[in-house]
């Protein structure tokens, strides 16, 4: 039960407003809509292998998607605070998921089970990153605000195999022998089997939120949001040299296309750019509210599509068109709050302003959307059942 609310016997200040609500029977003419459920840092997304699946992190929960239906054929408990970042292994068998404070944990799930394999303990804050080497057998996971270290794991035994100062964000090069992490305003270049540092990438003027590997190796590239940078820029691994600047108001992910002809950069919306030129050729989704605001992106194999999630929803944008073709979406702003009824079956979540009103219940099991109440509530930044389940 979270600290300083309760049913029995704890204080509250006279002044401080108790709102009941009834909860009664689920309601089946509700519109139902799959729930992701996404932390205040956006959900995280990442395509398998194969095409067929879909990862999507949220509030303490993973979720599986089907990359045909968008329906969610899975969803993987066990972390305790918001999932920053899900990654698939090369082969597809395994995902890897990293929490924030206070979990402070790297999990590896099987996929098709949904089963959890290992807990991976050694950080001394949140989990912002998580990375698996081309060749599966090792993870990389970056510490988040308050977690400054870079560990590198061996991903059948869990064991820690190399510790280096880096946070926030992990990148294995194509070929598996280097390492780029963001740390302050520059990003560090490490060979993984000595840990020697190899080169250092400065030129930001803010905290680099993110960074990406071309598919070639050969160039690098690194984002720093605003307000004192909002720049993208590309990197030349081999010599260090600083070979584009691309404006982007807040760029907190960015990807390469699998082909290497385009480099996209989200932070809010979405900046797409020839590789080559630098030409922008692209922006997508500068109409979206800024509770809405994208902050991940990942390319489908082909480079034809572009996914992103963030604020409660998912989309799958046509590149050539500049529209999205697919959008899920449970919430019209991002979380603020959500609550387990004490039998487990159902979930409460409500939205962050009077975008979203009401208080969503989910059924647990399933993923659907049973009822909507208490339409006056806009925001609330704790939900509590009560434990005959009658209340909230």
């Amino acid at each position: 039960m979270p600290c300083g609310f309760g049913w029995a016997g704890e204080a509250r200040s006279e002044h401080e407003p108790l709102v009941l609500e009834p909860v009664g029977k689920p309601n089946s003419d509700v519109e139902r809509f799959e729930p992701l459920w996404v932390s205040f840092y956006g959900g995280r997304v990442d395509y398998s292998p194969d095409e067929r699946r879909i990862a999507v992190s949220g509030i303490s929960v993973v979720y599986i998607l089907s990359a045909q239906s968008y329906q969610t054929e899975k969803q993987l408990f066990g972390h305790t605070a918001g999932v920053l970042s899900v990654r698939w292994s090369p082969d597809g068998r395994y995902l890897a998921s990293g929490a924030n404070d206070p979990d402070r944990t790297v999990k590896i799930w099987e996929a098709e089970s949904g089963r959890l394999v290992r807990t991976l303990q050694a950080h001394t804050g949140g989990v912002g990153s998580v990375a698996w080497s081309p060749d599966g057998k090792r993870l990389a996971s970056a510490g988040y605000y308050g977690g400054v270290e870079l560990i590198i794991w061996e991903a059948s035994t869990g064991e820690v195999l190399r510790t280096l100062p880096g946070g926030k964000v992990a990148a294995w090069s194509p070929d598996g022998r280097y390492m780029a992490s963001a740390y302050g305003y520059r990003v560090n270049l490490y060979e993984v089997e000595t840990g020697t540092l190899v080169r250092t990438f400065e030129g930001h003027n803010q905290v680099v939120e993110t960074v990406a590997w071309s598919p070639d190796g050969q160039y690098l590239a690194s984002g720093a949001g605003a307000p004192f940078d909002g720049t993208v820029k590309v990197w030349e691994v081999k010599t260090g040299r600083l070979i584009r600047t691309l404006i982007h108001g807040g760029p907190v992910s960015v990807a390469w296309s699998p082909d290497g002809n385009y480099l996209a950069a989200a932070g809010g919306y979405i900046k797409i750019w020839e590789s080559d030129t630098g030409r922008l050729i692209r922006t997508l989704g500068e109409d979206i509210r800024p509770t809405l605001a994208i902050t991940s992106i990942a390319w489908t194999p082909d480079s034809q599509y572009l996914l992103s999630g963030g604020g409660g929803v998912i989309n799958l944008w046509d590149v050539k068109i500049g529209q999205p073709i697919v959008q899920r979406q449970e919430h019209r702003t991002a979380i603020s709050a959500v609550a387990w009824s004490s039998d487990g079956h159902y979930v409460a979540s409500v939205g962050s302003d009077w975008y979203d009103p009401g208080i969503k219940i989910w059924d647990s099991a399933t993923g659907h959307l049973e009822k909507i109440i208490g339409g006056a509530i806009f925001r609330a930044d704790l939900l509590e059942w009560s434990p005959d389940g009658r209340y909230l």
